[in-house]
């Protein structure tokens, strides 16, 4: 008869998960990512419609940030063409504000055609299927697969200040804004000042995720990978650096279960970029779901309330 594991016992096998689901992706995968985007650079170069205009190819997401889990099975690739581009202005300003003297013309449909025209030449018709926001390109030996964006780039103009700039895209009737670059910046930044346990700890809530989505936790499937690395990157730095890995987890997820209470304290959370608030308007996740993610983790990893 197989004794029942003691607390201690318990305690040391999530302690040897958490040391497992921290570690950052092989070098295996590293090279396939690396070589889905090498392949859909080379694909862009081919084309003559895009070589005309100002584009440029480099990954985004968990993969390029070094905090993607096994689960995660693609890379985010962005196709951003500088010109023409979204933009916002100042309320009481135009354009000419700022030295243009006629608004850009838009057109992300005709751009967003021609890198799927660009994709599909390089990938072949069945390789590549056409979706609401990405391109996805099937894996092969040599690359995993890869949901490829066409963006334009976003120009938020301010008044006696450079223009904050990131990248957006039409779907489904929205204009949707990421901030692939300050995403990159701010996650490096609070690797360094956390001993490099932030990363850790962001693989370790995404793994755990994907283990209670199997478990049927409905809480897990509310928390998408990015409103996961973004939450643990808003928790302050003194919360890392605990004797044991587990000790950081614990900490972040109650730091966070508290600063989530209400609107009020939530409303100073924001994505890991430093500028979209966390929630609000656009947002595909609420401080609620968010939350209730928080306890079921906590419960599942088996945290004392005391």
């Amino acid at each position: 008869m197989r004794r029942r594991p003691t607390a201690m016992n318990a305690r040391a096998d999530w302690d040897t998960r958490f040391a497992a689901w921290s570690a950052p992706p092989a070098q295996t995968e590293q090279a396939k990512c690396e070589n889905a985007v090498r392949a859909v650079k080379a694909a862009i170069d081919a084309s003559g419609a895009l070589t005309a205009r100002n584009v440029d190819v480099f990954p985004q997401g968990s993969y390029y940030n070094r905090t993607n889990v096994r689960a995660e099975s693609d890379v985010d690739i962005c196709v951003r063409c500088r010109d023409p581009f979204f933009f916002e202005v100042p309320s009481g300003t135009t354009l000419s504000n700022f030295g243009y003297g006629l608004v850009p013309e838009n057109s992300f449909d005709l751009y967003r055609a021609q890198v799927g025209t660009a994709l599909r030449a390089r990938f072949g018709l069945a390789a590549v299927r056409t979706g609401t926001k990405a391109f996805e390109i099937h894996e092969n030996t040599y690359r995993i697969a890869a949901d490829v964006v066409a963006v334009l780039e976003y120009r938020s103009f301010r008044v006696g200040a450079p223009p904050v700039l990131g990248a957006a895209f039409k779907c489904q009737g929205q204009t949707i804004v990421n901030y692939p670059e300050q995403h990159y910046a701010n996650g490096i930044a609070k690797n360094d000042a956390t001993g490099r346990r932030f990363k850790g700890v962001a693989r370790i809530l995404k793994r755990m995720r994907y283990e209670m989505m199997n478990a049927r936790v409905a809480s897990a499937e509310a928390a998408a990978s990015f409103a996961i690395e973004s939450m643990v990157w808003n928790v302050p730095d003194p919360n890392f650096g605990g004797v044991a890995i587990r000790d950081d987890v614990s900490a972040a997820i109650r730091h966070l279960y508290h600063a989530m209470e209400n609107d009020q304290s939530a409303s100073t959370l924001r994505e890991i970029n430093g500028i979209k608030p966390l929630f609000g308007a656009g947002q595909p996740w609420t401080r609620e779901q968010l939350r209730a993610f928080l306890y079921d983790a906590w419960n599942f990893a088996g945290f004392s309330h005391d």
